[in-house]
């Protein structure tokens, strides 16, 4: 009776410890599945306030949605975009470091590595990365267009307006049409401006320290300064420019601007 009951305990014994293991496991299973689901939860908030152009509390969201759940590359990238738009530019690029080392940059990393170089003054490392970007997806509006900042930026008008045109040309609805007509008008005033810039700035001097003005210059009234256009990334639509949005979790990440 006694070896009997031995068994009878032992074998209660087992099942209470299979049992244990399972609720564990369940538990475990649980808690990854809740972590999960808050990690979207957050990423999904930081998502909708980029959107609404709201960076700083979007990159405090974003960052607790890493903290998480350190392999979500949206997370990331949506953070990245967001320290970019707050000049976090250092901390912006750690993000796509780290998107590097999880999984290969796709287009939209690199256009928005880009992004961050043509910010920081690094415009040789932002035509790299825009060629990058090309390189995985040839149509992409905004990898385009950041190369025609860079043209305008460095005062190559003829060269921003010969590649614009060709996106036009080649445009595959009517919204990239729209789009680059919208980027071409810009050229057009931004080379006017700098234009009247360099002409009201073209006074020297004369042998008795006299300024002289050229005759080409372009009077501007004292409450009318003459300034610079703001850069062409400031004019492009949002929804071409950034590649990045696209509903995170719910849908894949969009690799090519939506219009």
């Amino acid at each position: 009776m006694k070896y009997a009951a031995s068994i009878v305990v032992k074998a209660a014994s087992a099942v209470a410890f299979a049992l244990y293991c399972s609720i564990g496991s369940a538990s475990a299973a649980l808690s990854v599945e809740s972590t999960s689901s808050s990690s979207d939860a957050l990423v999904r908030r930081g998502y909708a306030l980029v959107q609404s152009g709201q960076f700083k509390p979007a990159a405090v969201v974003l960052k607790s949605a890493i903290q998480l759940n350190p392999t979500d590359i949206n997370a990331r990238r949506y953070l990245s975009f967001a320290l970019m738009n707050v000049g976090s530019f250092i901390e912006a690029e750690d993000q796509l470091v780290s998107i590097a080392k999880i999984a290969p940059l796709s287009a939209a990393d690199y256009y928005l590595s880009g992004s961050i170089n043509v910010r920081m003054g690094n415009s040789d490392q932002a035509l790299k990365d825009y060629k990058s970007a090309l390189m995985l997806e040839p149509d992409m509006p905004a990898a385009r267009a950041g190369i025609i900042e860079l043209f305008v930026l460095a005062s190559d008008f003829q060269g921003a307006t010969f590649l614009c045109d060709d996106c036009i040309k080649k445009a595959r609805d009517r919204n990239e049409y729209d789009y680059f007509q919208k980027v071409a008008g810009y050229i057009r005033s931004h080379k006017t401006a700098a234009a009247a810039f360099d002409a009201a700035s073209s006074g020297f001097n004369n042998a008795n320290g006299q300024q002289i003005i050229s005759p080409t210059a372009v009077s501007i009234p004292a409450s009318s300064p003459v300034s610079k256009p703001p850069a062409p990334r400031d004019l492009i639509p949002q929804t071409i420019q950034s590649p990045l949005m696209a509903p995170p979790k719910i849908a894949p990440i969009a690799t090519r601007a939506r219009a």
